[in-house]
């Protein structure tokens, strides 16, 4: 596989006093187009805008506003959306997509803060794979897998290896995005924290059940209706529960199948099966995914799921694996 994924040397950075006031700031520069929201993640719906920056020219953007809900704590809401912006801010790399911006006259009221970045025509991975191959019955060249698999792991190098390091938190075929290059982009930084520092420690668990390591189902309440219904305390998200997930979404790149499923129907497991039956040991099936795996893949996505985080490789040593030459 190829070796131009290696990550970029990084920059030291400070994030133990995070404000909005260094931001670049696009207040009155971006307007909403279309209609209502058309996706989000985190504490945020996502918009689509056009920005028309001040030499005259115009880029199609995503508008990511935050979402508040009558009742709730609005104040932490809000702290948690400007470090998230704060977070994306800070970084800079090939994978991971661009912040361009905040912009505070887009939400209902002044103060709720909107984060301005690209949009991407192709979309996600999750809608490039429906759209491609479970719906127009085109399997997506192993070539071009290798690269989506490659590009998110070197993006998660990138973050990892950061200092402080910053773990993503929400890793998904939702959430790494295809720019018009075909380059995946990892995005949403809702549940990102920067491991070891003063406001981003705490931090509750949320996300899609299947791509959730077992440390952090031990102690998820019964979900409602069978779905993980709420954020819950439970072990904070860490570099070894991002490469837990990376594995479970290379599994999905390389096969587009479900990691999960009922050994006697062949269904797939539903939240409420896999918050029960992951932190009893339950896997993906090597053997069910074997013909549409490179053995060096089906190797490292196992070692993701190793049920001692403390065994689990870096995603630095996942990318020398999977890059390295072959005989």
């Amino acid at each position: 596989m190829d070796r131009r994924y290696l990550a970029p040397p990084r920059p030291p950075r400070n994030m133990s006093n995070p404000t909005v006031s260094a931001l670049p700031s696009l207040t009155g520069q971006v307007c909403k187009s279309g209609g209502g929201a058309v996706g989000g993640g985190g504490f945020g719906d996502v918009f689509i805008g056009v920005w028309a920056s001040g030499d005259g020219a115009s880029q199609k953007v995503a508008i990511k506003t935050v979402r508040l809900h009558h009742g709730g704590d609005s104040a932490r809401v809000l702290k948690k959306f400007k470090l998230e912006a704060n977070v994306w801010a800070e970084l800079s790399h090939a994978n991971i997509a661009p912040f361009l911006g905040i912009a505070t006259d887009l939400g209902p009221r002044p103060d709720i803060l909107s984060v301005i970045s690209p949009w991407y025509e192709h979309g996600s991975l999750y809608a490039y794979y429906e759209r491609e191959w479970t719906r127009g019955r085109r399997e997506v060249p192993r070539k071009q897998r290798d690269n989506f698999m490659l590009g998110v792991l070197s993006g998660l190098v990138y973050l990892h290896t950061r200092s402080p390091p910053v773990v993503h938190g929400d890793l998904s075929m939702s959430n790494v995005l295809i720019d018009s290059a075909g380059q995946p982009r990892l995005a949403d930084f809702g549940l990102a924290l920067v491991v070891d520092t003063p406001g981003f420690t705490t931090v509750s668990v949320s996300g899609q059940a299947k791509y959730m390591a077992a440390e952090l189902l031990q102690s998820a309440p019964p979900p409602a209706m069978g779905g993980l219904s709420a954020s819950f305390s439970a072990p904070k998200k860490t570099k070894e529960t991002d490469l837990w997930a990376f594995g479970i979404l290379a599994l999905e790149i390389q096969t587009n199948l479900e990691p999960y499923i009922d050994a006697t129907t062949r269904a797939t497991l539903n939240e409420a099966q896999i918050l029960r039956s992951v932190p009893r040991g339950l896997r993906p099936d090597p053997a069910r995914f074997t013909p549409a795996l490179d053995p060096s893949v089906r190797s490292s996505c196992t070692h993701c799921w190793d049920a001692d985080p403390k065994k689990r490789y870096t995603a630095e040593k996942h990318l020398g694996y999977l890059t390295r030459p072959r005989r």
